[in-house]
């Protein structure tokens, strides 16, 4: 009996796409492509982050509208802005795939930050306030007059001059801040936690590994927490009635608290 031949369609078939996909690569089908836009962009009120790649830095200034500078990578789609504008708020969102986005911003002073970040390098200098999740890649705030929120995959977070209440979580990374103001609630997985505070208020802070120093204003606290492993230097006056307490964990780590 003869054997059948009706695969012998589908192997052609087969053959064809893989000649077909060859031809697109031979021909630069999904080559990379980049445009960069630039853009002014006036009364924007906040920025809103909604992107899966790429870095952000924002700036703000003396100036009347939003300056905005997108440089796009894709490899098909078309080469169109990928920063969107609804009444007050611009959005930074996610472009597709094999598609990324890096944004450089120079907004009016007082506008706000929020939203998300998958990867990428994120730079605020100068917001209202702000309220970000970071994937991973390194997060630099600073400027901020009210409360900032960040909540890191992975990565350092470095923030200076917050005059609002500081949340970081850093899944691993380290977290430093400088000058500042308000109440401050810190958490590493891993990494180092070093705080100093321009003045007196509560810190709640823990490392699963890696030590905790704080730097604060003189005055008297409630000291709380203990370390699983390490020591602990305590460097300013306790009070079990104190208005601020200082509650400070770590799993293997010293801990330092040192006044100004």
């Amino acid at each position: 009996m003869a054997a059948p031949r009706i695969r012998r369609p589908v192997l052609a078939i087969g053959g064809l796409v893989f000649v077909g996909a060859g031809a697109a690569i031979a021909f630069g089908v999904f080559d990379e492509e980049t445009v960069t836009h630039r853009q002014s962009v006036s009364g924007v009120a906040r920025i809103e982050l909604d992107k899966g790649a790429g870095d952000v830095t924002i700036r703000a200034a003396d100036v009347e509208a939003a300056r905005v500078v997108e440089t796009k990578t894709y490899r098909w789609g078309d080469g169109d802005p990928a920063f969107e504008v609804h009444d007050d708020v611009l959005t930074l969102p996610d472009c597709g795939t094999w598609c990324t986005t890096t944004h450089e911003l120079v907004v009016p002073r007082g506008v706000a930050v929020s939203g998300d970040l998958g990867s990428g390098e994120l730079d605020v200098r100068g917001a209202e306030s702000l309220d970000v999740e970071a994937g991973s890649g390194g997060a630099r705030i600073s400027d901020v007059e009210g409360d900032a929120r960040v909540d890191a995959g992975s990565g350092h977070v470095e923030l200076a001059n917050i005059g609002g209440t500081v949340t970081v979580d850093a899944g691993s990374g380290g977290i430093s801040g400088r000058g500042l103001a308000g109440p401050v609630e810190a958490e590493a997985g891993s990494g180092e936690i070093t705080l100093d505070l321009d003045r007196p208020a509560s810190v709640t802070a823990s490392t699963g590994s890696g030590d905790i120093a704080l730097t604060v204003p003189r005055a008297d606290y409630r000291l709380e927490g203990d370390s699983g492993s390490g020591s602990r230097e305590i460097d300013v006056a306790t009070s079990s009635g104190a208005r601020h307490t200082l509650s400070l964990d770590t799993g293997s780590g010293d801990v330092t608290v040192r006044r100004r």
